[in-house]
């Protein structure tokens, strides 16, 4: 009998997990979010040994580029990080491939299909294929459809779709594109993403509460006296002003970003830490929530846009003075409001809910402001 030897150092110590042979296809490859996100967080993911050797990222865009171009122009974004490890990015990037694709014409989805199947032979992802949509949202349907007809999503196990916010722009256009994605694939195989909760600090919301029996009995009306989220930007629109027009601040931060955080404060324990459980919980707080003036939203909303600022060494312009923006723009780029959720556990306590651009100070936190003491004892310790 051959005995197994386990290192000591490792007894109690979280074993990582490493997911399976994949290649990482990216719609919109040549945007911003792949340089500055998505291949930063990869990088750093294989630095930490968590992304098997049988793993590629096929990046995917209208531009004309190579392979060399494309992992050059990766190379340059991530010039910093990648001092540091310059070992470590030489083999990173003999991952990482480019196919000019648009999703419209059906000859470069055809091809797309044979360049996956090139790439799983060369680094023997198994035909596992994850699709990530970092396209404009008016594409998602149409690319759904574009991958389906190709055969792309024809195998539930073996490939899926990710598509990021906003899912529509209300809700008769997300009920719309949900009918579209889920004629497309199965809906084990389609992910819709918030990626505000890949943030660590948002992600220990839930240990704080549910692994501390220190808070989670005074984590209700009893105890606490308000809730306050807030997610501000210094900075402006930037280069998203086509976006953004279309969207404001309700559209790009509340109904998601904030909304998340909200039920990750507020649910109940899940009965078991699965997706589907913690799903159901947040679904709970949002059948509860409402406008604290349902009648008259204008006396508990606010919507504002920033203006002109800085100085004369430094001038800042207002959002209507962006370049894309309309001059009589009416888009907001701040927004706050106040929320009840009529539950045995809230009732009565207020939420308040802001965000916005050009603010002060960067800042992302959730604030619970506890009930005052009955008796305040040391009122006149320092008369």
């Amino acid at each position: 009998m051959t005995a197994t030897l386990t290192n000591p150092l490792r007894v109690g110590l979280r074993q990582e997990r490493v997911i399976s042979p994949q290649c990482l296809v990216i719609f919109g490859a040549s945007g911003d979010l792949t340089h500055r996100k998505l291949i930063p967080a990869l990088f750093e993911l294989f630095r930490q040994r968590r992304l098997p050797s049988e793993f590629a990222v096929l990046g995917c865009a209208r531009r004309p580029w190579s392979d060399e171009e494309f992992r050059a122009k990766m190379e340059q974004a991530l010039a910093p990080v990648i001092a540091e490890d310059p070992a470590a990015w030489t083999t990173f990037c003999g991952g990482l491939f480019y196919e000019p694709v648009d999703l419209q014409k059906d000859e470069d989805v055809v091809r797309l299909g044979k360049r996956l199947e090139q790439i799983d032979r060369q680094r023997a992802t198994r035909s596992n294929r994850t699709f990530y949509m970092s396209v404009s949202p008016n594409y998602y349907g149409s690319g759904c459809r574009a991958l389906a007809a190709a055969g792309l999503l024809a195998d539930p196990k073996r490939s899926r779709v990710v598509i990021e916010k906003p899912f529509g722009r209300d809700f008769a256009s997300a009920q719309d594109l949900n009918r579209i994605v889920n004629s497309c694939a199965k809906e084990n195989q389609i992910f819709r993403i918030d990626h505000y909760l890949g943030k660590e600090t948002v992600q220990n919301i839930l240990v704080l509460r549910f692994a501390n029996t220190i808070f989670e009995p005074i984590w209700n009306r009893n105890y606490i006296s308000s809730v306050q989220i807030t997610a501000a930007e210094t900075v402006g629109v930037e280069e998203r002003a086509g976006y953004y027009e279309s969207a404001g601040a309700l559209r790009d931060m509340v109904q998601n970003h904030l909304t998340q955080m909200l039920a990750l404060t507020a649910m109940e324990p899940p009965g078991r830490y699965e997706p589907e459980s913690i799903r159901n919980e947040k679904a709970k707080v949002l059948q509860a929530a409402r406008l604290a003036e349902e009648a008259e939203p204008w006396k508990c909303c606010v919507r504002g846009q920033y203006g002109p600022g800085g100085n004369s060494a430094d001038p800042l312009a207002g959002y209507r003075q962006e370049p894309g923006v309309d001059p009589n723009s009416t888009t907001e780029t701040y927004v706050s409001m106040k929320l009840f959720i009529d539950n045995w556990r809230w009732q009565g306590v207020p939420f308040y809910l802001r965000t916005g651009k050009r603010m002060p100070k960067r800042l992302s936190e959730v604030v619970l402001t506890f009930r005052e003491a009955p008796v305040h004892l040391f009122d006149s310790a320092g008369a």
